[in-house]
């Protein structure tokens, strides 16, 4: 852990890179010692009494779930101001209404049947940019 706290000091640049570099190296320490131990895919609490011990365990894994639920519920505010600035005749409920619903609809879909619908979402997004582009052009 020494080696963590040699690399991870605060830089005037980036000053949360040393933060990143210890918790990145206590991740692979954490990882490493469950995968010695037969665990290839760990779970929340398997990862938080491996990295906290078994007395902690159980904030650690509280405050992972308050975490994923926080960081889910700002997306959902932020994909619902997107869609109303694009749509403004949308309320903000029906637009979160309307994300929920896609990422639902989404969740159930394959894997493979996923990736073309992120390549299609990707090509859909590059034709929007290039026809930005070109009108810019024209405009200038």
């Amino acid at each position: 852990m020494s080696n963590g706290f040699l690399l991870g000091g605060w830089t005037p640049h980036h000053p949360s890179q040393g933060y990143l570099t210890i918790s990145s190296i206590f991740s692979t320490c954490i990882f490493g010692r469950l995968m010695r131990r037969g665990v290839p895919t760990p779970d929340y609490s398997e990862l938080a009494v491996a990295a906290v011990g078994q007395q902690f365990a159980l904030l650690s894994q509280a405050s992972g779930m308050i975490e994923l639920l926080t960081y889910n519920c700002m997306n959902l505010i932020g994909l619902g101001k997107g869609v109303v600035s694009v749509f403004p005749a949308l309320s903000m409920e029906v637009a979160m209404s309307l994300c929920i619903a896609i990422c639902v609809g989404l969740s159930a879909v394959s894997d493979r049947h996923f990736s073309y619908i992120a390549l299609i979402s990707a090509f859909a997004i590059l034709a929007a940019e290039g026809t930005c582009f070109l009108v810019g052009l024209e405009l200038s």
